[in-house]
């Protein structure tokens, strides 16, 4: 086979999820033709998808050195750095990809989720701003505004982004996104709006937790502790180390009076995350003391 022979049927490979017979073709490529940088590029893709990063990084780093002006490279790379929590050097790579590629929307996207990890919201603000103009219907953007608008208590904004967001993934739907503007509503006190987000997010993945924590929270600011005993009963089925929902069923059951259960709750949330304060301020309120 040649190596035209290889990437056709790597890229049919790739299309199936068979990524480690697709490696052994790309590799297969890079031995036949080491100054292929579709196959390292490609193949950098693959091991980042099974979370391989030092692979990844290392046929990136190929790329770029073949193709330094290649700003998807940069961009790729920088977003493995981003999913190893490394912001510093997620950012310079997508400094680069900016500077090489200024109409790329991909690239202030990628940036604006560094700045967005790293708490500097008006830079992601500005970042994802930038990107939709360039792109206005990429609605990576818009989610992503609509969750520094929440970060920063601007719900109004955020609910208006992730509704544009939903206007453009009505063929693909997105659980999160009605998770985001659930929370927003949670946050704005429109707790009917809320419940039906949830309610939508729950049906799209019923299997995520963090849903029915937040409906659970909504039930029980509505004094409806039944129905948030059962959300966090979920939620808990689903991740049996919650702190969230151990804390949560436990105030339902502290004000339904049930002390018992309640401290025994609150307790478990604490050896789980001892920095929730607001917990250990319940447990102290129900004990008494």
């Amino acid at each position: 086979m040649n190596i035209d022979d290889y990437l056709d049927r790597a890229e049919d490979l790739i299309s199936k999820g068979e990524f480690d017979t697709a490696i052994k073709d790309l590799t297969e490529i890079i031995a036949q033709d080491p100054g292929n940088l579709s196959a390292y590029a490609m193949r950098g893709e693959l091991y980042r998808e099974q979370g391989n990063y030092d692979k990844a990084i290392g046929d990136l780093d190929k790329a770029i050195e073949l193709a330094p002006d290649a700003a998807l490279a940069y961009v790729s790379r920088g977003e493995i750095h981003l999913e190893q929590e490394d912001c510093a050097k997620a950012i310079k790579d997508f400094d680069k990809a900016i500077e090489l590629d200024p109409g790329s929307a991909i690239a202030w996207i990628s940036r604006g989720e560094a700045y967005l990890m790293e708490e500097r919201y008006d830079l992601a603000i500005k970042d994802f701003g930038k990107a939709i103009k360039l792109d206005p219907a990429a609605s990576a953007a818009y989610i992503s505004r609509g969750e520094a608008y929440i970060e920063t208590d601007q719900y109004d904004l955020a609910i208006k982004d992730l509704n544009e967001a939903i206007k453009l993934d009505r063929e693909n739907e997105s659980a999160y996104i009605y998770f985001s503007r659930g929370e927003a509503y949670f946050e704005m006190e429109k707790y009917d709006l809320a419940i039906k987000d949830f309610d939508e997010a729950i049906r799209l993945e019923p299997d995520v937790s963090l849903a029915y924590i937040s409906r659970g929270a909504v039930h029980a600011e509505l004094e409806k502790y039944d129905l948030a005993i059962g959300d966090f009963n979920e939620a808990l089925r689903l991740d049996p180390e919650s702190p969230l929902a151990y804390a949560g069923r436990g105030e339902a059951y502290g004000h339904l009076g049930k002390k018992e259960l309640a401290i025994e709750d609150l307790e478990k949330a604490l050896k789980l995350d001892p920095g929730l304060e607001w917990v250990e301020a319940g447990l102290r309120e129900i004990r008494g003391n």
